[in-house]
């Protein structure tokens, strides 16, 4: 029966990677994906084992916080994109131009942020087709 509810729920399947350095934020992010579906690979607080993971872990999309502590999550970013795994930037810092540019459009969403929003933009990544943001 557990299996059933995991696969109807909107990201059954679905294996998402979270960086975020703010513990609250990235527990509460955990647990929410969770709470929909999706196995939650972290939350990471910090670079070097999100980097790690981001290298050598398979999954199907990520969440980025950009500014982690006094480093960025541009290096993950980088590795994602060699990997073409999608992901998308939440966070409240400025993302370098350089990183921008070579993101496709709507990646970069603006802390603070509604979950529904951002579980709509998981979803659009993943394939999955939510449109629960205008609920």
């Amino acid at each position: 029966m557990e299996q059933k509810a995991e696969a109807d729920a909107l990201l059954g399947g679905v294996r998402l990677l979270i960086v975020d350095d703010e513990i609250l934020i990235a527990t509460d992010l955990g647990e929410s994906f969770r709470e929909d579906g999706a196995e939650v690979l972290g939350p990471f607080t910090s670079l070097a084992p999100a980097l790690k993971a981001a290298e050598g872990e398979e999954f199907s999309a990520a969440i980025l916080d950009y500014r982690l502590g006094n480093q960025t999550s541009e290096e993950i970013a980088n590795v994602l994109l060699a990997r073409k795994i999608p992901f998308l930037f939440c966070s409240g810092g400025l993302i370098s131009e350089s990183l921008r540019t070579r993101l496709p459009t709507g990646r970069i969403m603006t802390k603070p942020v509604r979950y529904h929003v951002l579980l709509d933009a998981v979803a659009a990544l993943t394939g999955r087709d939510a449109k629960i943001a205008s609920c």
